[in-house]
């Protein structure tokens, strides 16, 4: 509830800061960006009907300022956007998000799906534009995700199975710099039974990251950069099973990667 309220008395002075039109601005490249914040995604799953796929999203909240520290409000057709360097283009847009506390009355919050989810470790331009005229706030460092080596592709995700012995995840050890820790947890209905399988684990890279861990907690080292999941408890208990992993990372911006696998009924 404090939390809360500390949120809500932010917005409230940000909403109150005088503020002006972007299309009132005669030059865009005396304008900036004064804050920004994002949230690159992975997921790799089945539980679209139980069919494989991979995707990729990216949200965020920018705030943009011109020369005096004004606040500054996307109008007319003035646009910014994030633009990735094989050249796809992402919209920000004024509505209100308030997932990551932006306000409908300032610039500017991002909510997209990635035409192509390799391209969650490519850099993202953060660019203003109107008419030919377009001006660069240079690139946005988002956290650098895990190449996995397994799954890789749609036909692994296919290949994946829970009804097997275990699953084995494995990544790329140079790709690993801003993970912060790993999140394993299965879980199953237990509305007769329980599940001995039942778990829920957590390996962190470090213990100097502000997060509060637990004695049962273990370090990443542990893993030699792949991670066995035992599955042969799964068929004492009750179904949907469901297997779930995240790989969480920080870099001053959160990066993460989900694995999310169930079993039909």
């Amino acid at each position: 509830m404090i939390q809360r309220y500390i949120l809500a008395l932010t917005a409230t002075l940000i909403v109150g800061c005088d503020s002006k039109d972007s299309d009132k601005v005669e030059d865009l490249s005396t304008t900036s960006l004064s804050q920004e914040s994002f949230i690159i995604s992975q997921f790799y799953t089945n539980r679209n009907n139980h069919q494989p796929y991979l995707q990729a999203t990216i949200e965020g909240t920018v705030t943009l300022e011109d020369k005096d520290g004004k606040l500054i409000k996307l109008t007319g057709a003035d646009s910014l956007k994030l633009v990735t360097s094989s050249g796809e283009t992402y919209q920000f847009s004024n509505k209100q998000y308030t997932n990551l506390g932006a306000t409908p009355e300032h610039c500017c919050v991002i909510s997209a799906v990635l035409k192509d989810p390799s391209t969650a470790q490519d850099n993202f331009e953060v660019t203003l534009s109107r008419n030919e005229s377009v001006t660069s706030f240079g690139t946005v460092t988002l956290p650098q995700l895990v190449e996995f080596i397994y799954p890789s592709n749609d036909q692994d995700l296919e290949a994946i199975t829970l009804d097997s012995d275990e699953l084995t995840l494995s990544w790329q050890p140079q790709t690993d710099s801003d993970l912060k820790n790993i999140e394993l947890s299965i879980q199953t209905p237990e509305q007769h039974r329980t599940c001995p399988a039942k778990i829920h684990q957590r390996w962190f890279k470090s213990t100097q990251n502000g997060e509060k861990q637990h004695p049962e907690d273990r370090h990443y080292s542990e893993l030699n950069h792949q991670l066995t999941v035992d599955l042969t408890k799964l068929a004492e208990c009750e179904k949907p099973w469901r297997v779930y992993v995240a790989f969480n990372y920080f870099n001053g911006q959160i990066g993460q990667q989900i694995l999310d696998f169930t079993t039909p009924l």
